[in-house]
């Protein structure tokens, strides 16, 4: 262990480094995340709740503050566009409040920070010795924290100072529910897991009356009401309790049970009252586990109206703005934010609009559009097809899966059902069935060109659903699906067979797509009618097709198999069989670049990854290193062709390259890598993970010309003296999944000191980052990202590189007959002692300097 100790130190890589050494040597760094709005989609073991959102205002425009993970998002409440984005904080948020303006208090496991605009500014550390599970604000910078492991309450001032605490009995376990009655001055209701209620005075630091409804289960949700000590209580078991504090009786209960199906989840999760009018809509609304709304009419004592699966799930937050029939609520586990607004006579919300991302891991991903500044990413439980935006969120869209005629047929329903006509249903109306069976399955693999992205008659987009024959069509821009469906249908009835289609690609000219299937056919279509144009049979028996690919002049296809070990070529149009070669491996992905000409495929068997020439059909590189399934493939930018990027179930991101016939670097992640894609211009990666349901940027360190991926190169392609193999550092240390706001280093992050102020003020707390002593200190404080300071030491090379190569030089023929600007006399320039040269004013700007 000693000897071990002393190689690492020898070789410059001190024990606290090398949890950073992959991060260090990596070509990539973590850059943010895309697609998460109300969840990161992070495993949950310890079965916590998630954070409760903050809705505040600032005059009239409300705000809502959303942690996720250990970042905060700040949306606008009426547009629910994503407005800006806080710096990682050291852990998960666990609660966060609104301290008035633009100021929040953040908890963390056992942490306080005060926030400005997001921005830290304070920090209260190790207050608590548990774990905070709840803050409340009083708006005048007073606030109180609820700690569920010590079962305590601990008060703050204005000036972040301790200025109380209040412990609760062995028979009370606070769980963070919350409120303020208003009717109260200095206290707060607090609800328990035993299911019992306390209110606490904080100005006298002490419990002053408790409400016992062990019988209901624990307190979930607790709402304030516009009448005066009127609160709803909802509990574990699926009962609603309105409940008058003062007098201290229970006015009206409900229970969930009896109106939600049998074996449904009834705890609820959220509660609010309506407040824009409370006696013409005296309204309560209840959220259940499953994602139910219930609205009940409190004046006639009964239950309103039931609303099924407004969220896939848990609800995080549902209240009212102030004194408006609008209704906000937050989902949990399907990461949706929905807006409702109650403009009905009877006061029934309907959805006004909503932001949401994909609720389960993707499992492809990939760049399209004319600035490649788009990602599509599908594959995922939720049945979604997805087009991400790397640019603004407002641009975050699911494409819809209703063709024009089911649009047309579903509004033709809908005016016969208004006018009362007795007439047939349309089968394509689907009405009847819930919104989970209307959705194709989940898709296995897609294709999309942008060859005939302006056309219209032609689909850009083709996607093969599991277990499914058909291959959809799809155009992005508009946002639906197609008018075709690809099917193949013979001549006689046995024909039609029951195979499944397990791949697919587009030709380079965007008029043909090749299908795949698993009886081991391939058939092709076009995509402007729909029709299919000829299928070869039995192109790989036995097994099925593993992958279809066009080259890049869109003449020849290729196609590998999943158990016969063969790679065949055919030309497009006579289907004639050109080249097969004895691969020896089943695979499972297969790619062609359309700038270096080469094909890849990758083994099923010994998870390697084969390159071939089509041509004369020889393997000219095999690549070995992975030691799992390997879940994707991707050739380096379009203009380049010479990497090829790969990633594994072993949890690794691998990049190799061409030329030198080896891994050139290792990226392991914490969460293994589905699926990765290149930019064109090769400046960013994305990838999907198991179990995560963003889609991960990753800044291209080479794009950029930094010294970091120099040394990365040299280091992996050597060993040291001692034998120590960088390689394993790397797989040894994993780098972890970028947060969503920008990492502003990707080598070394500062540590956050606390200081005392200097008015030595007892509990006042402010944050001081000291600056690193390795000359980075200009970096770490920047606001601009990542790829503006990685070229700041390149300014001057490009400026020299921008300069014009050849100055203009006017001839002594030139001179002569060039017309001065003192006089017309065009001889005046040949007297002796007259000016040949002219003075003329710069209109050139000079920029950079």
């Amino acid at each position: 262990m000693a000897k071990d100790k002393e190689t690492s130190v020898k070789k410059g890589f001190q024990s606290e480094e090398l949890a950073s050494f992959g991060e260090r040597t990596s070509l990539y760094a973590p850059f943010r995340v895309l697609g998460l709005v109300t969840s990161d989609g992070s495993p949950n073991s310890t079965g916590e709740v998630a954070p409760k959102p903050c809705l505040y205002e600032l005059g009239i425009a409300p705000f809502v503050v959303i942690p996720i993970g250990r970042c905060l998002q700040l949306y606008d409440g009426r547009t629910l566009r994503l407005l800006s984005l806080s710096n990682p904080f050291p852990a998960r948020i666990t609660a966060t409040a609104h301290l008035g303006r633009e100021r929040l208090v953040v908890a963390t496991e056992r942490d306080l920070f005060i926030a400005e605009q997001l921005r830290l500014c304070a920090q209260i550390p190790n207050v608590h010795q548990g774990r905070i599970s709840g803050l409340f604000s009083f708006q005048n910078g007073v606030f109180v924290s609820i700690d569920s492991v010590e079962r305590c309450l601990r008060i703050f001032n204005r000036d972040n100072e301790l200025i109380g605490e209040v412990f609760f009995g062995e028979d009370f376990t606070p769980n963070g529910r919350i409120i303020h009655p208003p009717a109260f001055l200095d206290t707060v209701c607090v609800g328990s897991e035993q299911g019992r209620l306390a209110l606490v005075d904080i100005h006298r630091g002490r419990v002053t009356q408790t409400y016992n409804f062990s019988a209901f289960g624990a307190v979930t949700a607790l709402a304030e009401s516009p009448a005066l000590d009127i609160i709803g209580v909802g509990f574990q078991s699926g009962s609603v309790v309105v409940f008058d504090i003062r007098q201290s009786r229970v006015i009206d209960q409900y229970d969930a049970r009896t109106y939600l199906p049998v074996g449904a989840v009834a705890a609820v999760n959220a509660l609010c009252f309506r407040n824009d009018d409370p006696q013409a809509f005296p309204h309560l609304l209840s959220i259940h586990a499953q994602g139910t709304l219930c609205v009940y009419d409190l004046d006639r004592q009964r239950l309103l109206e039931i609303m099924d699966r407004i969220h896939t799930g848990p609800c995080r937050m549902a209240c009212f703005y102030r004194k408006e029939p609008i209704l906000l609520t937050i989902g949990d586990d399907d990461n949706r934010m929905n807006m409702y607004v109650c403009d009905s006579p009877s006061g029934v919300p309907r959805l006004l609009k909503y932001r949401a991302g994909h609720r389960a891991p993707p499992t492809r991903v990939r760049f399209l559009g004319e600035d490649y500044r788009q990602l599509i990413s599908s594959g995922s439980a939720d049945q979604q097809l997805r087009v991400t935006s790397t640019i603004s969120s407002y641009h975050h869209r699911e494409l819809s899966q209703l063709t024009q005629r089911i649009r047309r047929a579903r509004k033709r329903m809908r005016k016969h059902r208004k006018e009362n006509l007795d007439q047939e249903p349309d089968e394509h109306t689907l009405e009847d069935h819930s919104e989970q069976e209307l959705l194709l399955p989940p898709v296995t693999d897609f294709a999309v060109s942008d060859a005939r992205r302006n056309d219209p008659n032609f689909a850009n987009l083709v996607t093969c659903h599991l277990g499914s024959a058909d291959v959809y069509t799809w155009r992005y821009e508009q946002n639906h699906r197609f008018r075709h469906i690809l099917q193949y249908r013979g001549d006689a009835p046995e024909a039609f067979d029951s195979s499944t289609a397990t791949c697919v690609s587009i030709s380079t000219c965007g008029h043909f797509a090749a299908v795949g299937l698993s009886i081991g056919h391939i058939d092709l279509y076009n995509l402007q009618s729909g029709s299919h144009r000829w299928r070869i049979t039995n192109a790989h028996r036995p097994g099925g097709v593993a992958g279809t690919a066009f080259d890049g002049s869109g003449g020849l296809l290729a196609s590998v198999g999943t158990h016969d070990g063969r790679l065949n070529i055919y030309r497009h149009q006579t289907r004639e069989k050109l080249i097969e070669i004895r691969t020896g491996s089943p695979s499972l992905h297969l790619i062609w670049s359309a700038v270096s000409d080469l094909l890849a495929f990758s083994c099923a068997d010994d998870f390697s990854i084969k390159v071939y020439e089509p041509l004369s059909g020889r393997c000219v590189r095999e690549l070995n290193g992975h030691t799992a399934r390997i879940t994707d493939l991707c050739f380096s930018s379009a203009t380049d062709g010479r990497q090829i990027l790969s990633t594994s179930l072993d949890g690794t991101l691998r990049t190799w390259d061409l030329v030198a016939g080896r891994c050139v670097d290792v990226l392991r992640m914490t969460a293994a890598p589905t699926s990765c894609a290149m930019s064109p211009k090769g400046d960013f990666i994305v990838t999907t993970n198991v179990g995560r349901i963003g889609v991960y940027m990753w800044l291209c360190k080479a794009y950029y010309r930094g010294p970091a991926e120099q040394g990365n190169l040299v280091a992996l392609s050597a060993l040291s003296h001692d034998g120590a193999n960088h390689e394993e550092l790397w797989m040894r240390h994993p780098v972890r999944l970028p947060d969503l706001a920008t990492r502003w280093h990707p080598l070394d992050r500062p540590e956050l000191e606390v200081i005392p102020v200097e008015d030595h003020r007892s509990g006042c707390l402010s944050l001081t980052i000291e600056p690193p002593e390795d000359g980075h200190s200009g970096v770490v404080f920047s606001n601009q990202p990542e790829t503006h300071w990685l070229l700041l030491p390149y300014l001057d090379e490009l400026r020299e590189r921008n300069k014009p190569r050849e100055h203009a030089q006017s001839t002594e023929k030139e001179l002569k007959l060039r017309p001065l600007v003192s006089g017309l006399d065009m001889n005046e320039a040949n007297r002796p002692g007259s000016c040949t040269a002219i003075d003329r004013p710069s209109n050139i700007t000079v920029t950079g300097r």
